[in-house]
């Protein structure tokens, strides 16, 4: 009875069953007097003090503190009876004050490590979801997005709109300007896209020199309307090749919407809106691509 609580008293839940609260006791009365040898500074001694008060007694830190008052007024009378070395014990108030102050320390690193550790985590999923040319969402997050939406939009009855943009003769900009050009043509559509869509949806390149965009609540009238406006407004945008030369640019857009149940799953609606964009350019498209 007396061995056994010292040996086990760093690891209780090792110790035999019948002993296990005289055990508890001598690791509680260490941990105490760490905190109040520490005078209360050592953020570790304060922090695992007033976790074994939790853990062992079921005590918050207002009965923890009226009892660690009690106790280092017991502990002054012992000393006094039986002249103990028990060392120097500071004011009592003063060694919780101290201790309430390392464990605010503790509380607003933990915090600021839990933020940081959210913020990194945030970033490697936006990462994850983003194309890294163009800025806005890759083809991944789109699907992601799209099931997401379908199945909102549909039980609720709302209708959901598709877009889907394919660059004209993008080839033609690698071969003639380069790489280097036909990336900033892409890099140009996210940015009109970006600034159509904006929050109201999600702008993605669905691969290549593919986009798409989805509209959530927008019914079919709305996006084709917002499609046309979309294309007039990528045909103003341009680029210049490294001889300073003004290229326009030209996309085709197809249009799908989701209503009605007319669309028996997410990848139906996509396909609808992805051959909308072939009969696009099946009726007609600009070849010219230099001013």
């Amino acid at each position: 009875l007396l061995v056994a609580p010292i040996r086990f008293h760093h690891k209780p839940a090792e110790a035999p069953e019948e002993i296990v609260g005289l055990v508890e006791c001598v690791a509680l009365g260490n941990d105490v007097a760490e905190l109040f040898l520490s005078g209360g500074l050592s953020a570790a001694a304060s922090e695992r003090c007033f976790a074994s008060m939790k853990e062992m007694m079921g005590l918050e830190q207002a009965e923890a503190e009226k009892l660690l008052r009690d106790i280092h007024k017991q502990t002054l009378e012992m000393k006094r009876l039986f002249d103990l070395p028990t060392g120097g014990l500071g004011n009592p108030d003063e060694i919780l004050a101290s201790a309430n102050e390392a464990l605010t320390t503790i509380s607003l690193q933990t915090t600021q490590e839990a933020s940081q550790l959210e913020m990194e985590k945030m970033k490697l999923i936006d990462e994850a979801n983003t194309d890294p040319l163009t800025g806005v969402a890759n083809r991944r997050r789109f699907n992601d997005y799209v099931k997401e939406t379908f199945t909102e939009c549909t039980s609720k009855g709302k209708p959901l709109s598709v877009l889907f943009l394919d660059t004209d003769h993008f080839k033609k900009f690698n071969d003639t300007y380069g790489h280097a050009v036909g990336d900033l043509v892409l890099v140009e559509l996210g940015k009109v896209l970006g600034g159509a869509i904006g929050e109201r949806g999600l702008v993605s390149r669905y691969g290549g020199e593919e986009f798409a965009g989805v509209l959530p609540g927008v019914e079919r009238r709305d996006a084709a309307k917002r499609a046309e406006e979309l294309r007039g407004k990528i045909s103003e945008a341009t680029v210049k090749s490294d001889e300073g030369e003004v290229l326009h640019i030209t996309a085709s857009i197809g249009v799908a919407t989701q209503a009605d149940g007319l669309f028996p799953s997410p990848d139906a609606l996509v396909k609808a809106a992805d051959q909308g964009v072939y009969a696009a350019k099946a009726s007609g498209r600009p070849d010219a691509m230099a001013a």
